[in-house]
């Protein structure tokens, strides 16, 4: 195997709630999905999704995906499939 080429580091996609979801319940969600890779009882399911952790988002992270979106637009990929 050899590699042919390779992209900038991205973030996997956020996880995002509802704007009708209440401020506590989100603050509550946040916290255990942070704290979630201490919890011996997640630790087969995280593997099994490939999740070493979450970690706090920096917005400014996901600017690589726009700029691939842009690309793929440029190059005339509007749309999957």
């Amino acid at each position: 195997m050899r590699v042919v080429a390779t992209t900038l580091d991205a973030p996997s996609a956020p996880l995002v709630a509802s704007p009708g979801v209440d401020p506590v319940t989100r603050q509550r969600l946040a916290e255990a999905l942070l704290a979630a890779h201490r919890a011996p009882e997640l630790a087969s399911t995280l593997d099994e999704l490939l999740i070493a952790r979450f970690t706090d988002a920096d917005p400014d992270a996901f600017d690589v995906m726009l700029e691939r979106q842009r690309q793929a637009e440029a190059a005339g990929y509007t749309r999957l499939g």
